[in-house]
């Protein structure tokens, strides 16, 4: 008899305490709720290399910018270059505790010649919090696995 009483306590503790006691950090964010919206792409806006933009050598300047507004990320990237055959710019994100995973994925055919290119996009549902946001660039041509180097980019986001 003793033995079912301690197994009926066990469980019951278990059961009540279970949930306090879980291997969740408060810091974790839930990935499903945290999306990508509201992604732009401008198309190619002409040669990488002219001689006409107003940077060193003839190569426009690449720039970030990041703000954000209550739970929400804004992110333009200016002036990337890409492949003159891509179609389009997808985004995907994950987040791990405090830092923000961005990749950028170039989707279309590889090409003889490279082109600029400006995308924007929001990420929204990030609870309050400070994060580091590192973003990477890759190249997927449908033909082969999706390339990526390193990190592009780093900020901190506080939300």
């Amino acid at each position: 008899k003793l033995n079912l009483k301690t197994k009926i306590l066990f469980t019951f503790v278990v059961a009540m305490v279970g949930p306090i006691i879980s291997c969740k950090d408060d810091n974790d964010v839930d990935n499903k709720s945290v999306k990508v919206s509201n992604v732009y792409n401008s198309g190619c806006m002409g040669s990488a290399y002219s001689p006409a933009q107003n940077s060193k050598d003839g190569e426009s300047e690449e720039s970030f910018n990041v703000y954000n507004d209550g739970k929400t990320v804004f992110i333009s990237h200016n002036n990337r270059v890409v492949f003159c055959g891509y179609d389009s710019i997808s985004v995907s994100i994950n987040v791990a505790n405090d830092t923000i995973w961005v990749k950028e994925i170039e989707m279309g055919g590889v090409t003889n010649c490279m082109c600029l290119a400006n995308t924007s996009y929001q990420i929204n549902n990030l609870p309050s919090g400070q994060y580091t946001l590192l973003i990477r660039l890759c190249e997927n041509d449908y033909y082969n696995p999706e390339v990526c180097g390193p990190v592009k980019y780093q900020t901190t986001v506080n939300i």
